[in-house]
């Protein structure tokens, strides 16, 4: 039975929403079903679909001809398909999904698994052995056992040492073995495989492929807030969004949401993790949802949201989870190892600071044009 260190105050936080969804679109309408905007001067007109998937929403701009014939409910039926299977191949909620009955076998032997589920594992593991196990899609039962999760949501005290101590022992991606050739994997011990971290990007990625698939050639897929934007908005120029500023969460009396700074994109991903708006307090701490796999503890540092733009979502998704448990310094650095633009927004005291890596300061550049 687990044990948990009591504490003088039980003095917790309620958690505000998704870190994730700290990007927000410069232009109104965006959660809009099926509605069209057109712009004369250039002969194009927006049509917008949105849903439900993963445990949240999407949303999605097509930008096409004033006189293009679309059927959008087909569209739209197609694309609520697609996140259906993605649903059904990663989730951990659906107890007859792909991945929950890979986590349910514990034969140690090789399961062979669909090329999707596989190659987003795989794709974990490499970002684990990246950033030397900041990144670490079995570390659930920890998020549990801390709080964060969907088995343990109300645990209103700290586990000890001896307990996380233990509990390391129960997670780690070394475990997990693959076979390229038969897209198989194989667990050395029993470990849990948990891809929210890098799921929703993958679900991007896949609507995104089908709309250019379809030749929708300008288009801008939102899952949670990761976002892939393609082509050129209805203006024909680059997509223009906003980096929140992570006021709203850290000053209970700021509601409103403002744009650190807004960029330009094409045919790139953008992806944020922070924990701003997860956390919960003890005696006055405030511990992060954020855990590091290497010490089975909430980050510590200043850092309060990564933002990333990559060749795909789920990258830049995994990639942000990444640099949010790493910090600002290491971060970075590895951001400039893999030629990766990324903003850190740090804060001390009431202050906000950014540092980008190498390949983010064009988009410093351009807002200070």
């Amino acid at each position: 039975m687990p044990m948990f260190l009591s504490t003088s105050s039980n003095k917790r936080q309620h958690k505000t929403g998704s870190a994730l969804l700290t990007l927000f679109l410069l232009w109104t309408g965006l959660l809009l079903v099926g509605c069209t905007d057109s712009n004369t001067s250039t002969n194009k007109q927006v049509l917008r679909l949105s849903g439900a998937t993963m445990g949240t929403s999407y949303n999605i701009t097509l930008v096409v001809e004033q006189n293009a014939d679309v059927d959008l409910e087909a569209t739209q039926q197609a694309i609520d398909a697609l996140l259906v299977n993605v649903n059904q191949a990663m989730s951990t909620y659906i107890p007859t999904s792909e991945l929950s009955r890979l986590n349910d076998n514990q034969s140690g032997e090789w399961i062979t698994l669909s090329e999707s589920l596989y190659a987003i594992i795989k794709q974990s593991d490499e970002l684990s052995r990246l950033s030397n196990g900041a990144f670490d899609v079995t570390i659930g039962p920890l998020i549990d056992l801390w709080g964060f999760g969907t088995a343990s949501a109300d645990i209103y005290s700290l586990p000890t040492d001896k307990v996380l101590e233990v509990w390391q022992g129960r997670y780690g991606y070394e475990s997990l073995t693959f076979n390229d050739a038969q897209t198989s994997v194989k667990k050395l011990k029993p470990v849990r495989i948990d891809l929210s971290a890098i799921a929703k990007g993958h679900g991007v990625d896949v609507v995104s492929n089908y709309l250019q698939g379809q030749g929708f050639s300008d288009h801008l897929v939102e899952i949670g807030g990761e976002l892939k934007l393609v082509g050129v908005s209805h203006r024909g120029t680059p997509w223009r969004i906003g980096v929140e500023t992570p006021s709203a969460g850290l000053f209970p009396n700021k509601s409103a949401r403002e744009a650190q700074r807004a960029i330009s994109v094409s045919d790139l991903a953008v992806a944020t993790s922070g924990d701003y708006r997860n956390y919960f307090e003890v005696d006055g701490v405030r511990y992060s949802h954020t855990i590091d796999p290497r010490t089975a503890r909430p980050v510590a540092h200043d850092l309060v949201s990564v933002t990333v733009v990559a060749e795909s979502a789920a990258w830049a998704d995994g990639l942000a989870t990444a640099f949010n448990v790493l910090g600002v310094e290491a971060g970075v650095v590895l951001a400039d190892q893999l030629d990766i633009a990324a903003l850190f927004i740090t804060k001390k005291d009431n202050h906000f600071s950014e540092r980008a890596s190498k390949a983010f300061v064009p988009y410093l550049n351009e807002s200070e044009e």
